[in-house]
């Protein structure tokens, strides 16, 4: 996450999900940083349905100033199911580059 935003439905990530609560888990880390960066900030997952084009809600998480990975959890509610739905993961740019990785289900 070089950028400040990675939008799932710009790079095809959809997923299928069934009607009622997904659950969101993962682990993020900062893999470098630029010169005196600030934060870390908190990074927003976002989920969406492009069908419906319906927000879900939002887990904010905030990585660990140290580079050790640290973990993303939370749950997303009303979801009414099909196969279009996609994540907007976004943060405030501190001068950390962040990985991560994870899944949603439900």
């Amino acid at each position: 996450m070089n950028l400040r935003i990675v939008d799932g439905s710009k790079n095809g990530q959809y997923f299928k999900l069934n009607k009622g609560t997904a659950k969101l888990s993962g682990t993020h880390y900062q893999y470098s940083s630029d010169p005196s960066p600030v934060g870390p900030n908190p990074i927003t997952y976002q989920l969406w349905n492009k069908t419906s084009g319906n927000s879900f809600g939002t887990i904010k998480a905030t990585p660990n100033k140290n580079g050790t990975s640290s973990s993303v959890s939370g749950s997303y509610s009303g979801l009414g199911g099909g196969t279009k739905y996609y994540l907007q993961i976004f943060r405030v740019d501190d001068g950390r580059n962040i990985k991560g990785s994870g899944k949603i289900s439900n």
